[in-house]
């Protein structure tokens, strides 16, 4: 099974969990479960983006992992033990080629990266797809203006009671 969207989402964690409960049930059974994940895997995650971003030198690389490690889920982990006792240089921690392939080892630890891809528009480069959006309205019809303005009120107003903002949530109906 495969879901893909080329639409940002904006899910809360349970909503997030959900749709991977319906990839790997095994893998992500209880929502505590994935909020566990979402939690050890946070130093890993946050090592990754700051490895590509070029702003980590080795020491900060090796504090980070120790602190994943300390997570039991991490505890046993060949991968993270051999990057600690094998740390880049900091040379190769300036190396666009070398930093590239460190997230993508970190990438390979993220239990999450098995059931998402998350690929962000900065990072495409290649065959970028260049949009020329042309306008063609089409006229409602007074049945269909009044039901888009009932859902529209309706939308607003739950907006209204959780004190929320409504932007978002009107792009949906």
């Amino acid at each position: 099974m495969a879901m893909l969207s080329a639409t940002p989402i904006q899910l809360k964690s349970a909503d997030l969990f959900n749709l991977i409960h319906l990839l790997d049930e095994d893998a992500f059974p209880y929502e505590g479960s994935f909020d566990y994940v979402l939690r050890a895997n946070a130093p890993i995650v946050r090592l990754r983006d700051r490895v590509l971003a070029g702003a980590v030198e080795q020491g900060e690389f090796v504090e980070t992992l120790r602190e994943a490690s300390g997570w039991p889920h991490f505890r046993n982990s060949q991968q993270i033990q051999y990057l600690i006792e094998n740390p880049p240089s900091d040379d190769a921690l300036r190396s666009a080629r070398e930093r590239s392939q460190l997230a993508d080892r970190l990438d390979r630890i993220n239990p999450l990266t098995k059931v998402v891809t998350r690929t962000l528009k900065r990072d495409v480069d290649e065959n970028k797809v260049h949009r020329e959006p042309h306008v063609i309205r089409a006229p409602m019809s007074p049945v269909e203006r009044a039901f888009y303005e009932a859902v529209t009120d309706k939308v607003r107003e739950y907006c209204a009671r959780q004190e929320v903002g409504e932007g978002f949530l009107l792009t949906i109906p």
